[in-house]
C-alpha cells in the first residue's frame, strides 16, 4: 500500500514511467558501464560519520566546486576527485535534488561509511497533485539503507535506486520533524561559519536545491547545483532563496548524524548486519530554529513558529533583513561591503549564468529539441514539470 501510495504521490514522474526515455536511458546507461567495469564494492567498515569524516567530506565538496568542471560526471571525472581511480568506469548522473544525496553516498562509499536515505514521501496532510509542492509540507514514510554485507554491494544500485526515489519533495519537511523510525534525512542548523560550511544544503521552495562549495570571507555564500541535462551550474546563496513556513522546510539543511548499531565486525574491518538509527534533533548540538523564528527567541512553539514573518534577526545589537543578517554572521569579523568586490563578484556570477545557459541551449538543439512542435500551452507549473520542459526551459532547469 505505501509502496503505491509513494509511487503515485511522491516521485517526479519522469523518472520512473517508461515513457520518460530519456531518464531511462540514463540509467541503462549507468548500468551498462558499471557492468563493464566492476568497481570497488561498498564495505562497510565505520559505524558512523566522526567530525573527521565530515571535515573530509567539505573538503571533497569544496574541491570538486572549485574545479573547471561543468557536468556531474565530468566533475566526479576531475583531478580534484581524490577517488575518482576507485570507482571504474560508472558514469554519474544527477538532477538538483540527487545532487546532495548523490555526493553523501559517493563519499560514504569510498569511505566504507554507512549511508541510509528515505525512499518513499507522503503530503503531510490532504491530496496534492505534486508532491514537490505541497503547501504543508511532507512526511517519510519508508526508508533504506545500503545495508552491512561481509562482501559488499554493487553501489550502482544505489545510485539508480536515489534517481528513482529523490526529488525536491524529499526536502520538504517541517523543520521540527524528529520522528525516530521515519527520520528525515537532514536537519535545521544555527547559523555560522561553523555550521554553514562545504556540503550544507540550501532548498528552495520553487523546487530548487544547491550544494553550499565555499563560504568567502565576506560572508559570500558560494553555492553548486545540478540540472536535469546532468550540467552543473555555480551562483551564489542571495533573496531568490526565499524565506517560509518552517513546516516547508526552507532554507539551510545538515546530513542527520546516524550511526549502525548492532553490527558484527570482522577480522578485516568489515562491518556485518546491525541496523540505522538516527540522532534526534535536541541531541544535535547546532540544532537549531534561528533561521525561521529569528535571533531574539529560542521560542519553538507553533505559535512562535506561525509567527516567521515577524522573525527579527540582529547582529551586534543592530536589526537587519534577514539575507544581510546571513551575509554578517558568515563574514569574517565584521561584514565589510566593498563596491569593487561586490561588483566583481556578481559579474562572475552573472558569466557563469550565461555560460550554463549556453550549455543549455547547444545541447538543447544537439537533442534536437529546435525542431520539436512548441507545446499547445504551458504546463500548469513552469517551474517544476516532466519531460522535454523539465530537461531543457529555462524556468524548470532553474528552479
Amino acid at each position: 500500500m505505501i509502496s503505491k501510495g509513494v509511487e503515485f504521490f511522491g516521485l517526479s514522474v519522469w523518472k520512473m514511467v517508461v515513457g520518460a526515455g530519456v531518464a531511462m536511458g540514463m540509467i541503462g546507461a549507468s548500468l551498462g558501464t558499471a557492468a563493464a567495469a566492476p568497481a570497488q564494492p561498498w564495505r562497510i567498515t565505520q559505524e558512523t560519520w566522526t567530525e573527521t569524516d565530515e571535515r573530509g567530506y567539505s573538503e571533497f565538496v569544496a574541491a570538486i566546486g572549485a574545479a573547471d568542471c561543468s557536468n556531474v560526471d565530468d566533475c566526479l571525472e576531475s583531478p580534484a576527485n581524490p577517488y575518482r581511480h576507485r570507482h571504474g568506469y560508472m558514469r554519474f548522473r544527477a538532477d538538483c535534488a540527487d545532487f546532495p544525496y548523490l555526493f553523501r553516498a559517493y563519499y560514504a562509499w569510498m569511505n566504507g561509511l554507512p549511508f541510509a536515505y528515505q525512499n518513499g514521501i507522503l503530503p503531510q496532510s490532504g491530496w496534492t497533485r505534486d508532491i514537490r509542492y505541497t503547501r504543508s509540507g511532507n512526511r517519510v514514510v519508508s526508508r533504506k539503507s545500503v545495508p552491512a554485507t561481509q562482501n559488499g554491494i554493487n553501489a550502482n544500485s544505489i545510485f539508480v535506486d536515489l534517481r528513482s526515489a529523490i526529488s525536491t519533495g524529499s526536502y520538504r519537511h517541517h523543520a521540527t520533524a524528529n520522528d525516530q523510525t521515519y527520520f528525515t534525512d537532514m536537519y535545521s542548523p544555527v547559523i555560522d561559519r561553523d555550521s554553514i560550511r562545504p556540503g550544507t544544503i540550501v532548498y528552495d521552495v520553487n523546487g530548487h536545491v544547491v550544494l553550499v562549495w565555499r563560504v568567502e570571507d565576506d560572508g559570500r555564500v558560494l553555492t553548486l547545483s545540478a540540472h536535469p541535462d546532468n550540467s552543473v551550474s555555480r551562483s551564489f546563496y542571495g533573496r531568490n532563496f526565499l524565506r517560509t513556513h518552517p513546516r516547508q522546510g526552507t532554507g539551510f539543511k545538515e546530513w542527520r548524524p546516524i550511526r549502525l548499531v548492532g553490527a558484527t565486525r570482522l577480522a578485516d574491518g568489515t562491518l556485518v548486519g546491525g541496523h540505522i538509527e538516527a540522532t534526534p534533533n535536541q541531541a544535535i548540538q547546532n540544532y537549531s530554529l534561528m533561521q525561521y523564528v529569528g535571533t531574539d527567541t529560542t521560542e519553538t512553539s507553533k505559535r512562535a513558529l506561525d509567527q516567521w514573518r515577524q522573525a527579527s534577526f540582529a547582529r551586534n545589537g543592530e536589526t537587519l533583513d534577514y539575507y544581510h543578517y546571513v551575509r554578517a554572521v558568515m563574514a569574517r569579523g565584521n561584514l565589510v561591503m566593498e563596491p569593487v568586490r561586490e561588483i566583481r563578484s556578481s559579474m562572475r556570477s552573472l558569466c557563469n549564468d550565461v555560460r550554463a545557459r549556453k550549455q543549455a541551449v547547444d545541447a538543447a538543439i544537439l537533442n534536437g529539441i529546435d525542431k520539436v512542435n512548441a507545446p499547445g500551452k504551458l504546463p500548469q507549473n513552469i517551474y517544476g514539470t516532466f519531460g522535454y520542459w523539465e530537461f531543457y526551459s529555462t524556468p524548470s532547469r532553474d528552479a
